[in-house]
């Protein structure tokens, strides 16, 4: 039975009409009844228990084979650094096979995503071919947010649902125990594994704050906005939420989704709306569990700012760094031209990133 679902298995899985695919003419009958009874009930169901199933298959159920659930979203226009983020994610991988993307988008994309997905399959078959199992991809419908996301704290990300997915994982994760989040400007050089692995303590977070950046300042305009019992109680750091270590077991006890609901909503009601700012509210001041309640990462899993201005890391600090973040204005597949920053990071460490994508499809759909 295991040994013909695994012959007829595409090693990615992204639609729906691949379970009759795989099903038809298969001896693995207890899989595909329970797979297109799912199905005729609902069919992105179908897809995540088809693609569990098959991750068990693959992998065993010790606990050495639990997975590496690798959370993105996006739309239409971020595609290609979408690509260059996961390709980087898989070609470092020490085992890819135990990597889940999920994808989280909203269904209009779905089209773009899957020749996206058929592209990076393609081009990941040909680069690590001694590879006996490859990442499984998931889509996620993006869900409507209980809040307006037409004033943002950074204008670009106006109307950008999906940059505030992040503050929601449990609703499209409701099953699984960790995820690391990564945005989709960021490129991976090293396995996952440990940052996965990352001990949280009681914590449900890990992530890094800025080395130099307070509360105070970098939201100072919003002082007479914000209303007092959201400002946190003493002088933190601002953690940048591009790279998120997320214990969702914890997420969804303490019901976290629920309060950042209820704080996105007061939030619109008196300013402009930020994943980053909620996020830095919630677990500075709100959380029951507060008191700086997130582990922070080492600087190496989470090199940012080199789309900003300044940034407080070496040359050297970015050459070892395991994961590398491109927050900010510069991103480095636009015109150097464009930078507002020309003598800040963006355009020094452009090579780190155009290096990297030159060597893949690099392409836009």
């Amino acid at each position: 039975m295991q040994a013909a679902l695994m012959r007829l298995l595409p090693r990615v899985v992204v639609s729906v009409s691949a379970i009759f695919t795989i099903c038809s003419g298969s001896d693995a009958e207890s899989i595909c009844n329970s797979v297109q009874a799912a199905q005729s009930r609902a069919p992105a169901d179908a897809v995540a228990l088809l693609q569990t199933q098959i991750h068990r298959l693959r992998r065993g159920t010790g606990k050495d084979a639990e997975p590496i659930n690798i959370v993105y979203a996006t739309d239409s226009g971020g595609m290609r650094p979408l690509f260059n983020s996961m390709m980087s994610a898989a070609l470092s991988a020490d085992d890819p096979g135990r990597y889940i993307f999920h994808i989280i988008a909203p269904q209009s994309d779905l089209g773009n995503l899957t020749q996206m997905i058929s592209v990076f399959t393609e081009e990941l078959d040909g680069r690590r071919a001694n590879d006996k199992v490859r990442p499984v991809v998931k889509f996620h419908e993006l869900q409507e947010l209980p809040f307006s996301t037409n004033q943002t704290f950074q204008p670009r990300l106006s109307g950008k649902d999906a940059a505030f997915a992040r503050l929601f994982l449990e609703h499209y994760l409701p099953a699984e125990k960790r995820a690391i989040w990564l945005d989709t400007d960021t490129i991976i050089k090293a396995d996952l594994s440990q940052l996965h692995d990352l001990d949280l303590r009681r914590c449900a977070v890990g992530a890094k704050p800025y080395p130099e950046i307070y509360f105070p300042f970098m939201y100072q305009e919003f002082t007479k906005s914000l209303p007092p019992h959201l400002w946190p109680r003493t002088m933190v750091r601002v953690i940048n939420s591009g790279v998120l270590v997320v214990d969702l077991e914890k997420w969804r006890r303490d019901r976290l989704s629920e309060s950042f609901s209820q704080l996105g909503t007061e939030i619109a009601e008196n300013m402009p709306v930020s994943d980053q700012l909620m996020l830095n509210i919630m677990f500075h001041n709100l959380w029951k569990d507060s008191d700086n309640c997130f582990e922070e990462l080492d600087w190496s899993w989470h090199a940012f700012s080199l789309g900003q201005p300044s940034t407080a890391l070496s040359e050297e600090q970015y050459a070892s760094a395991h994961i590398l973040h491109w927050s900010g204005m510069c991103k480095p597949w636009d015109d150097v031209q464009q930078c507002p920053y020309p003598d800040g990071p963006g355009p020094k460490y452009r090579g780190l990133y155009i290096d990297f994508a030159n060597e893949t499809s690099f392409f836009d759909v």
